[in-house]
């Protein structure tokens, strides 16, 4: 019940943060009304989406057997990126500190990716906004990131911690 309940919390958390990334990035850029401003913000929101929906993934592989490297909501550009990254990926091999990575495995290395990747996309406010985003207001939506983040590593370690059944 306990494991349960923490997987109910990191997920909580997840949406949670999903949310108020997104409402910080629709307040904080609405004075920016011209074309790149509307860009910039389709992008961030994209790569948020795209994030939730990655974590969703990996958490759903076991019964789907779905991967988040290839989904279909994916733009191309990201879909290359992402394998051109991942260790299954034969030049990438030789980086890895395991002889062998599970598809499964390298599944839960996509959000890590596509955090970094919003990550910049929100850094490029700087200069993709004609009225860029005070120093706070940046600060917020890279720690929300950081806490959604924190959230899917708890929901990931789930995944890797040996519980040992005495009877």
């Amino acid at each position: 019940m306990n494991r349960f309940n923490q997987n109910r919390g990191f997920l909580s958390m997840i949406f949670c943060k999903t949310r108020e990334l997104v409402h910080g990035v629709v307040i904080f850029s609405s004075e920016n009304i011209n074309q790149s401003g509307k860009e910039w913000r389709h992008e961030v929101l994209y790569l948020i989406m795209l994030l939730l929906r990655s974590v969703m993934c990996t958490i759903d592989y076991e019964s789907t057997g779905e991967v988040a490297w290839n989904l279909p909501e994916m733009d191309e550009s990201t879909k290359r990126m992402l394998r051109k990254n991942l260790y299954l990926n034969e030049d990438n091999r030789q980086f890895s500190l395991q002889k062998h990575t599970t598809e499964r495995e390298e599944n839960m290395r996509v959000p890590i990716r596509l955090a970094f990747k919003l990550r910049q996309a929100i850094m490029s406010q700087r200069t993709a906004l004609s009225k860029p985003f005070t120093p706070f207001e940046e600060l917020k939506l890279l720690t929300s990131v950081d806490q959604f983040m924190v959230a899917f590593y708890g929901q990931a370690k789930q995944y890797y911690v040996l519980f040992l059944f005495f009877f």
